[in-house]
Order: structure tokens, then sequence, then C-alpha cells
């Protein structure tokens, strides 16, 4: 399915059968979708490389991709995909995130519970964090705390006293913004078991961020 500009991805799977909104209807064509200017951050953002989600249900290995070229290691999009075992139905389950990040060498724990101090005090550390919560939702006026079929990987980049700022692979060129209380609203999800997820995050360690260069010569 091709994707025409930012709309939502299946983090994990659909929780209400029933609902007639899912992740898998087309998305809106860009010249319909006017996207909303935000304020710049009041922090500094950790430099976690841009990226983009090829479908609408791999944002998870997109968001993956992002961290681990932020520590180094650069990955096709599609590779990854294979090996978390990405699919239509079910994205990525969180579990598959953290399974390959340690094969790949990394310290890796999906946490559950977390607050806006723990996002910060990983931030501080110089951690991006792979969140997954409720967005790009197709209904106006979304009731985000009741909201579980738009789930979306995105990546923690910065906290200041209003928002938080995230590399989303929905949104190329640029950062996605959510205020504190809002994203607290929208931080859950549920997987295809039914198990839901309440404020979790997915934290890859390693020794140092190795980002890419700003600039290189093309050989």
């Amino acid at each position: 399915m091709q994707v025409n500009f930012p709309r939502f991805c299946l983090g994990l799977a659909l929780y209400a059968a029933a609902s007639t909104v899912t992740h898998q209807s087309p998305p809106a064509q860009a010249d319909e979708y006017v996207p909303r200017p935000a304020p710049a951050p009041k922090v500094r953002l950790l430099d976690v490389p841009d990226t983009r989600q090829s479908t609408v249900y791999s944002c998870g290995a997109a968001a993956l991709q992002a961290v681990l070229m932020y520590y180094g290691q650069e990955f096709l999009e599609s590779e990854l995909m294979a090996r978390l075992g990405t699919d239509p139905e079910n994205g990525t389950p969180p579990a598959a995130i953290v399974k390959l990040a340690r094969e790949l060498g990394f310290e890796a724990e999906l946490r559950e519970g977390m607050t806006l101090d723990d996002l910060t005090r990983n931030l501080n550390d110089g951690v991006p964090v792979i969140i997954d919560a409720q967005a790009w939702s197709d209904q106006p006026n979304p009731d985000w705390k009741n909201d579980w079929i738009d789930g979306h990987y995105m990546v923690v980049v910065g906290i200041d006293d209003q928002n938080v700022y995230f590399e989303d692979p929905s949104a190329l060129g640029s950062k996605g913004v959510i205020p504190r209380q809002e994203f607290l609203d929208r931080w859950h999800d549920v997987e295809a078991d039914g198990r839901k997820y309440w404020q979790s995050g997915i934290v890859i360690k390693a020794p140092a961020p190795a980002p890419p260069p700003a600039f290189i010569f093309v050989d």
C-alpha cells in the first residue's frame, strides 16, 4: 500500500475487530492534509536520524532503523522487517524489537509503566526510547484515552516543560510533537493476543551514540 503523507501505522494489532476503522484503510491524499506547525523545543533533541516507514504497518521497523543508525549500525527497513517478522496483520510486536536489538549486541529492554521522568532520564543519558502510542487517527477529535486502534511506534528524542518530541516514521523531514498531558492520554496500545501495554518503552543502549556525519563525500 502506498502512503502519500503522514497517517497512521499498525504498531501492534487491531483490538476492536468490530470497528470499521482499521490501519489498513486507504490514507488521505497529501492535498487533503495540512500539517500543523509546532513550536521549537526548549531543549536540545537527540540526533536520531530521520526515517520514513515504507508501509502503513512498518513503523516499528522504521523506528528501530533510526535508533540503530543513531548507534552507528545501518540496516535497510526491509531487512529489519524480515528479521522482526513484521506483517500487515500484526505489525511488529515489541518483544521482537527487543529480541533483535539484543541479537545485534545491544542492551535492550521493554519497560512498562514508564513516566515522563523516566523518559527524561534516558534522554539525559543520550538514550532514545521507542514508544508505542495512539497517533494519526482518521477520526476528528479522537478520544485518545479510549482509542486502541491507532497504535504507532515513534522514537522519543526530547521533552521540555510543554511537549514531547519524536522521530516519527510517518513524518519525513519533520519532528513529531505532542503536548505532555495529551501524550500520556495516548501512550498505550494492544497486542494481537489482546494484551494491553500502558506507557511502555523500548530502551536500547550502547556504549555511545555514533550518528552518521552530516556531510560525506560521494565516492
